[in-house]
């Protein structure tokens, strides 16, 4: 019962072994996301063996929280098709702030939405801005997979399975890699964290200032 919970049902179950025990599994409202301001588009590149994931999420530095908001994620979509997606939803286009400047702008001007993509798949980045798409590619380094999860670690994570099912899924599922013992090692395993990957991306800027770290 305990594995078909934490395999089928995303459900922790104090294995020991969660990545991500700092998860807050709630509703979040529309209300709330109005009064978010800072929101962030990351995007894990995939087609037939894994999905496209494009998360939305917003950070809220003064409490260190971060809501994930929504999510596209499928198999075989082209890049144009992708575009589309973002686009429909109108995720190509950056929140509003309230300021002398855009109160002078009187809206005029419609800021595009920054998307931090992965950096190994150039060509689809190329194609994603010849859809008119603002995106830019994150910083890989030695180490920065497991730096950036060490990040999220010391967040409170919000997640609305409605909202977000499949980040919901392998954020409650992801676990360390394991022995054959069964002993967790200090490793995480590359399969099932497109959502997590999405993040990391979206947050990519944050992460690695030098005045905010993990």
């Amino acid at each position: 019962p305990q594995a078909y919970e934490h395999e089928y049902m995303g459900i922790a179950t104090g294995s020991g072994g969660e990545v991500f025990p700092n998860i807050e599994v709630r509703e979040i409202t529309s209300e709330e996301i109005n009064e978010l301001q800072y929101i962030y588009c990351g995007l894990d590149f995939g087609f037939s063996v894994d999905p496209a994931c494009f998360i939305r999420c917003a950070y809220d530095n003064k409490y260190d929280r971060l809501f994930l908001l929504d999510e596209i994620y499928k198999k075989h979509l082209s890049n144009e098709q992708l575009a589309a997606e973002i686009k429909e939803r109108e995720y190509n286009k950056a929140v509003p702030r309230v300021s002398y400047y855009s109160i002078m702008l009187a809206g005029d001007v419609t800021e595009k939405q920054l998307i931090i993509a992965d950096a190994a798949e150039p060509k689809s980045i190329a194609d994603l801005q010849g859809e008119g798409l603002k995106v830019t590619a994150c910083k890989k380094y030695p180490g920065s997979v497991i730096y950036g999860i060490k990040w999220l670690q010391r967040r409170h994570i919000v997640i609305d399975p409605a909202r977000t099912p499949n980040a919901y899924r392998e954020f409650t599922q992801y676990e360390y890699m394991q022995t054959k013992d069964g002993e967790f090692l200090a490793d995480v395993p590359d399969k099932n964290n497109h959502s997590i990957d999405a993040v990391r991306y979206a947050l990519d800027r944050i992460i690695n200032h030098k005045g905010i770290s993990a």
